[in-house]
């Protein structure tokens, strides 16, 4: 039977005069992996392997690059050496943030080396692109690093303080013609044992590899270029009004290109998917409907039918009143998050850091959800002994097996997806009622939804500080 709400979300994204590109069987390459989702270390070899094959680009854009600060950083190591030997007449063009771009990593010592040296994840990219730009290269090899904090809070907060106040948190991955949309970023955890997600398109994708390429142009021209010598403050450098009113227009003119949702119903037997890019830049007033709009439209098109259901996931989840009070209007919804055992800032053994209280903090967070969720609502924690979960997304169904758009990308659906980082997600809205990347997806849900457990209430009990805490800080996860 033919679905009722992707006619009514089609309708409700025209208005948003967004652009849409049209995912067809040829733009679904086979899993790189023969896992779905897809392993962490067949990311990396793809990634690898994809750059070094380069013909015509390689453009990446993400929160930081594993710096390779030790011998035992193999995965680091192979992702740099990649880049520095990519093919010579290939561009490439990385962007990263700033300030996490810059945070001084400690440098793993010789056993008997008393030298405390630091690096960086911008020096070890620059170091390593530095190889390739030489008299011999035909072609640029460029660093850029995107300031998200307004001048006076980037002269105060000290590293790494000020990534909590914001980062730029995309997650691009472009090679030639292929995307990689994902909420990875490109560091050693990341190609082990951290579980995440990976959306491939290739040969164009209809048009939105190009998109996101410009996309990626578009930012890097609005950002600080790094090189070898170039101090903090250069790298770290606020943007003025004037620069920022600049980069918007360039943004509103992109996002209108190409023409805003020319949805082709006549074309629909051979679309698999209509894809709509979305964009998240806080505290910024964006010309256009930004990531938290789009999300909300499709919020409020399942709560119109009494067959929906939603399933989000999201490592940190921290849902605003706002998307609660949405998901609350749904019959049934399904939400995925890290468990205790499993959460990215859970303890490690003989190692001390700073953030060790934060899954405390998720799991008041997730205490809170409980008492406040519907009937219809479901909480899951992934635990998976020697994995962290960092996967996110959203699956609107109709009835029990019709998927009828899915998100994917680097947002967390959280407080601080919307008033902190710069993110983009990318929304698949589906006009058949089955294909096979609706099972592909539907499937990634399924497999992520097998390592979960139900704690108990018991189980989430938290102490006065961390309540305390999270009174002030909400916005920060």
């Amino acid at each position: 039977m033919a679905s009722s709400l992707a006619p009514k979300l089609v309708q409700k994204l025209k208005g948003l005069k967004l652009p849409v590109f049209p995912i067809k069987s040829q733009h679904v390459p086979p899993r790189f992996s023969t896992e779905n989702p897809p392993l962490p270390k067949d990311f990396h070899s793809y990634l690898c392997t994809s750059i070094r094959r380069a013909e015509k680009r390689i453009c990446l854009a993400s929160l930081y690059v594993g710096p390779a600060a030790s011998k035992t950083a193999v995965e680091e190591h192979e992702l740099l050496n990649a880049l520095s030997e990519a093919p010579r007449d290939v561009p490439i063009q990385i962007l990263l943030d700033a300030n996490r771009g810059t945070r001084p990593i400690k440098l793993k010592q010789i056993e008997g080396d008393s030298k405390s040296e630091t690096t960086s994840s911008a020096k070890a990219v620059c170091q390593a692109l530095s190889k390739r730009n030489d008299s011999t290269s035909d072609c640029s090899s460029s660093l850029h690093l995107f300031p998200t904090l307004p001048p006076l809070k980037q002269l105060i907060l000290p590293s790494p303080l000020n990534e909590a106040a914001a980062v730029f948190h995309m997650k691009v991955y472009i090679v030639d013609d292929e995307l990689i949309l994902s909420g990875a970023n490109l560091s050693g955890e990341y190609f082990r044992d951290r579980q995440d997600r990976y959306f491939h398109l290739v040969q164009g994708g209809g048009g939105l590899v190009d998109w996101y390429a410009q996309l990626i142009e578009i930012l890097c021209a609005h950002s600080n270029h790094f090189e070898e010598l170039s101090t903090l403050e250069e790298a770290t450098r606020s943007s003025t009004d004037e620069e920022q009113k600049a980069l918007l227009e360039r943004l509103n003119d992109h996002m209108s290109t190409p023409a805003p949702l020319e949805w082709d119903e006549k074309r629909e037997n051979e679309v698999l998917a209509w894809a709509v890019p979305t964009l998240q830049i806080p505290k910024v007033s964006l010309p256009f409907a930004n990531d938290w709009t789009v999300t909300e439209q499709i919020l409020e098109c399942a709560a119109s039918e009494h067959d929906s259901s939603v399933r989000l996931a999201s490592a940190y989840l921290n849902p605003t009143p706002s998307m609660l009070k949405s998901l609350g209007n749904i019959p049934h919804f399904d939400l995925l998050t890290a468990g205790p055992k499993s959460h990215g800032f859970a303890p490690k053994p003989g190692v001390k850091r700073k953030g060790d209280f934060v899954p405390h903090i998720f799991m008041e967070i997730a205490r809170e959800l409980r008492q406040k969720l519907s009937s219809g609502g479901r909480l899951h924690w992934y635990e998976r002994d020697g994995w962290t979960f960092h996967a996110k997304g959203l699956w609107v169904m109709q009835g029990e097996t019709t998927l009828v758009a899915a998100m994917v990308g680097s947002g967390n659906y959280g407080y601080r997806s919307y008033v902190r980082d710069v993110e983009s997600n990318v929304l698949l809205v589906f006009p058949k009622t089955s294909s096979e990347l609706q099972s592909m997806l539907s499937e990634e849900w399924n497999n992520m939804t097998s390592e979960h457990t139900d704690h108990s209430p018991k189980d989430l009990n938290t102490s006065l500080a961390i309540r305390a805490t999270l009174l002030v800080t909400r916005s920060f996860y």
